[in-house]
């Protein structure tokens, strides 16, 4: 049994109590009285618990791993386009005339760090990506823990870097593009 595992019980703390209703209707070799005593602790009784997981379990929507990899293939396509578009505008901006040009490229810089800030953060966010595993790090995982064992896999560090560094750019694109939006409106 792994319910004595302390830090499977923190993983499955940090949890939306969803995603643990999720594991207790999926078949699953994870112990399910880990789950139900992080469930206790949150204020649930067992009658409440029983309705909430069949209630889950006759659910037709989709189950947030799902939705998840959804979420990151959309979030990769839309940073790959928005990215073109801000470096193509960004060029634009450089060489052209305009004479919101200087306020422009310090709101560019100012993005720049918080479009890496928000890199960072996005690094950290801890999710459900796969059906028995939590991912860190959106929309590329530096890192898994599997709910099963509760062991950490974290990527070789090359492989890590380059995932931080995809991370990192879809924040910045994202923070960017309303900037160059503005400019090639205006412009």
């Amino acid at each position: 049994m792994i319910s004595a595992d302390p830090k499977l019980r923190n993983y499955l703390r940090d949890l939306p109590t969803g995603y643990l209703l999720d594991l207790l209707v999926e078949p699953s070799d994870i112990d399910a009285s880990a789950i139900h005593d992080v469930l206790f602790e949150r204020g649930l009784d067992r009658e409440e618990l029983e309705r909430l997981r069949q209630r889950r379990a006759a659910s037709r929507l989709p189950r947030p791993h799902t939705l998840w990899r959804g979420a990151r293939l959309f979030t990769l396509g839309s940073a790959l386009l928005v990215t073109v578009f801000n470096l193509l505008t960004y060029y634009r901006l450089l060489h052209g005339a305009s004479p919101l040009k200087g306020m422009l490229l310090a709101l560019v810089a100012g993005g720049v760090f918080f479009g890496f800030f928000l890199g960072y953060k996005l690094t950290t966010h801890v999710y459900q990506g796969a059906r028995h595993q939590l991912y860190c790090g959106f929309p590329l995982p530096v890192g898994t823990v599997d709910l099963q064992s509760g062991q950490e896999a974290i990527k070789p560090l090359p492989l890590m870097i380059l995932c931080m560094t995809v991370n990192a750019v879809v924040g910045l694109a994202l923070v960017l593009f309303p900037l160059f939006l503005i400019h090639h409106l205006l412009g």
